[in-house]
């Protein structure tokens, strides 16, 4: 686990790998943490709680068809799948406040065309799920 948490650490003080092209397969993977940090209520008491997060992106898009126009530009349609799963460590809360996990998946049709010489516009269609622990 402390192998995790500082492969974790190191790639989220600002590594961010993401490849890809306008026409190709393209994705993106992101790692996130942020240490221990204390609770203050709402009406601004202290308490001694803490909670810690840490979290996994994945993101992918996959052109199913791609053809040029008499300009040269493409024209594209693509599924695009992403997810995240959250780990969220909670330490001396009197009442359960946050989930201990959280799950994120996304699906979506994505429609590429360019209007002009300098513009293009993109249409999607996407659906989340959010599923807590």
């Amino acid at each position: 686990m402390k192998i995790l948490q500082y492969c974790l650490v190191i790639v989220g003080l600002g590594l961010n790998l993401k490849a890809g092209a306008q026409t190709g397969i393209s994705g993106t993977i992101k790692a996130d943490y942020v240490p221990f940090s204390n609770y203050i209520r709402p009406d601004s008491v202290k308490t001694g709680s803490t909670s810690n997060f840490k979290r996994m992106q994945l993101g992918f898009s996959i052109p199913l068809s791609v053809k040029i126009d008499s300009s040269g530009r493409p024209k594209m349609w693509a599924v695009n799948v992403a997810g995240s799963y959250a780990q969220l460590e909670n330490r001396d809360y009197e009442t359960k406040l946050f989930p201990a996990e959280l799950l994120n998946a996304q699906a979506g049709l994505v429609h590429m065309s360019p209007i002009s010489i300098k513009a293009s516009a993109t249409i999607g269609i996407s659906n989340r799920l959010l599923l807590l622990n």
